[in-house]
């Protein structure tokens, strides 16, 4: 199992690090490599249905406007560097969070009885690293992507039965995927203070099938082009499968929601 609170102090050393280490004197004087940190919040909405042999045993929606209220922390950067038509990337995205639901009257057969509370707690990493082809070789253009992802995640499922004496039923499942992933990003400008991007890829190898696409837009604060908001949305579903002690545990997890961030560029 890995240690999530080394993770996360790496993960804001390295920000910081980053963010306030500027070798922008070197780097604009070599007219070489161009660098972008950006540290964004990623406002999801995670839906997750878990089956234990085929049985639906929890199925949640947490909505946006449900998040704070289920959230214990959240943390997430992006780094990119580009040298002409090449580059590579970095994002580190963390969340933690636990939710509640009361099984209704009417359910799958197998699945927990009406009444059984089910206590659902994700707590969840991932690290994406990778690289880019700029077919232009330009500041816009179209961007062939390639590279791993690595997720890790610790899910607690407590199912309390309604009748007494109330015994609760506990599955802990601990996954660490490593997916491969392929996709395209397409970077445009909109006048001299805007520009957008959109992005797909397809990842799989430690999961069945992962689905990420995001679409977002950046505004230039100031002339310099150092600093720019961040705004947009990102969708990324997941298909996890493990068996657990002769147990199949099939988890569908979806993430999605709007993403608000801070760009510096060098």
């Amino acid at each position: 199992m890995w240690s999530m609170n080394l993770w996360i102090r790496i993960a804001i050393v390295v920000a910081l690090g980053i963010g306030l280490w500027l070798p922008a004197e070197e780097t604009q004087a070599a007219g070489s490599w161009e660098w972008s940190v950006t540290p964004y919040l990623w406002t999801t909405s995670i839906g997750a249905k878990v089956k234990e042999d085929g049985v639906v045993i929890s199925d949640n929606d947490v909505a946006f406007s449900d998040l704070f209220s289920n959230l214990d922390f959240a943390f997430a950067f992006h780094v990119e560097g580009r040298r002409g038509r090449a580059g590579f990337l970095f994002d580190f995205f963390y969340v933690d969070l636990s939710t509640s639901e009361t099984v209704p009257e009417h359910q799958d057969p197998g699945s927990p009885p009406p009444g059984s509370v089910v206590d659902l707690n994700i707590e969840q990493l991932i690290l994406e690293g990778g690289g880019f082809y700029r077919l232009s070789g330009e500041e816009t253009g179209l961007d062939l992507l390639f590279g791993l992802r690595w997720i890790g995640m610790d899910e607690v499922i407590d199912v309390t039965l309604p009748l007494p004496p109330n015994p609760t039923q506990t599955q802990k499942s601990s996954p660490n995927l490593t997916d491969g992933f392929l996709g395209l990003r397409y970077i445009g400008q909109i006048g001299n203070k805007w520009n957008y991007s959109i992005r797909g890829d397809v990842g799989t190898g430690g999961t069945e099938l992962t689905l990420n696409g995001q679409a977002f837009f950046k505004y230039q604060i100031g002339q310099s082009g150092r600093y720019g908001l961040l705004l947009g949305y990102r969708y990324m579903g997941m298909e996890i499968k493990e068996t657990i002690q002769g147990v199949v545990v099939e988890t569908d997890l979806i993430l999605s929601g709007p993403v608000f961030g801070f760009m510096f560029k060098w």
